[in-house]
C-alpha cells in the first residue's frame, strides 16, 4: 500500500523554506544597490565593452520569532511566524518592514516599525 501523502506546506512555510535554502550572502544583501554594486557593474561594463544592465535590488524577508504589539500607527504588529520584508534597518535597533503574505492575499500593504529582536537574522 502507498504511504499517506505528507500535508502540504502553507504559503508561509514554502516561502520560508525557499529563503532558508538561499546562500547566506545572498539573503543578507541590502535592499538597495550600494555604491560598491554600482562600481562593480561599471567595471564589468568597461571590461567587456558593453553596458551592463543594472541589477534589481535584493529583498530580505525574515520570519518573526517573537510577537510585538504596535503602540502607535507607525509601528507594525507581529505574530510569531509572520513573514516581513525588511525595508530599512536603523542603528537604534528598530526595523521598518512590510508583511509579505498580507500584501499578496489582501492587497493593501501592512507596514511599520518593529524592534530588530522580533525577526530572525
Amino acid at each position: 500500500p502507498a504511504a499517506p501523502a505528507a500535508p502540504k506546506a502553507s504559503p508561509q512555510q514554502q516561502l520560508l523554506q525557499q529563503l532558508q535554502q538561499q546562500p547566506q550572502s545572498q539573503a543578507q544583501q541590502p535592499l538597495r544597490p550600494g555604491a560598491a554594486d554600482a562600481s562593480a557593474a561599471t567595471a564589468a561594463a568597461a571590461a567587456t565593452g558593453t553596458a551592463a544592465a543594472p541589477k534589481a535590488p535584493q529583498t530580505v524577508v525574515r520570519a518573526a520569532v517573537a510577537p510585538f504589539n504596535a503602540a502607535s500607527t507607525s509601528q507594525l504588529t507581529l505574530a510569531v511566524g509572520d513573514l516581513v520584508e525588511i525595508v530599512e534597518q536603523d542603528i537604534s535597533g528598530w526595523t521598518y518592514g512590510r508583511k509579505v503574505l498580507h500584501t499578496q492575499l489582501q492587497g493593501a500593504p501592512v507596514e511599520g516599525w518593529f524592534p530588530d529582536w522580533c525577526t530572525q537574522k
